[in-house]
């Protein structure tokens, strides 16, 4: 009798608390909106059926748009779609970038960002960044995975 009433007590909890369930996104497109100097943008993302590499990216910056080439997406490993992002900012030489950030989709030893880079109207560079703590400091890291530029 004492294990019939666990069993029924288990599965009537099962009912009242279902686990949650976190489905994989596979693609994603986001707009952003014009703020300052910066143009609407418009990104996007799709992995391929393993989700473990981005197949096909592309980013509209006011009305020009970039497609990012396969080759420089394929260093960029299980990124997770729903933490995407533009940031932008303009470089000391002047030049305007805007990046695409990412995390991977697993935490990572020290936080860890994906960026898909136009800078000044071409496609640039896919490279990654981590914040390593250091006492009471961040030691930044970074490391250019694919580069177009000269």
């Amino acid at each position: 009798m004492k294990t019939l009433i666990i069993a029924f007590t288990l599965l009537t909890a099962s009912f009242v608390f279902p686990r949650s369930m976190y489905l994989s996104v596979e693609s994603v497109t986001f707009t952003t909106r014009p703020t300052g100097d910066s143009p609407q943008c418009q990104v996007s993302l799709k992995l391929n059926a393993d989700l473990k590499n981005i197949t096909e990216a592309s980013m509209i910056i006011g009305k020009e748009k970039y497609t990012i080439p396969a080759e420089a997406l394929s260093k960029i490993e299980f990124p997770d779609l729903t933490s995407a992002k533009v940031e932008t900012e303009t470089g000391r030489d002047g030049r305007i970038w805007y990046s695409i950030v990412l995390k991977p989709a697993s935490q990572t030893e020290f936080p860890t960002r994906f960026h898909i880079t136009v800078i000044d109207g071409s496609f640039a560079e896919v490279s990654k960044s981590w914040d390593e703590p250091q006492g009471v400091s961040i030691h930044r890291h970074f490391e250019i995975l694919h580069s177009q530029q000269k």
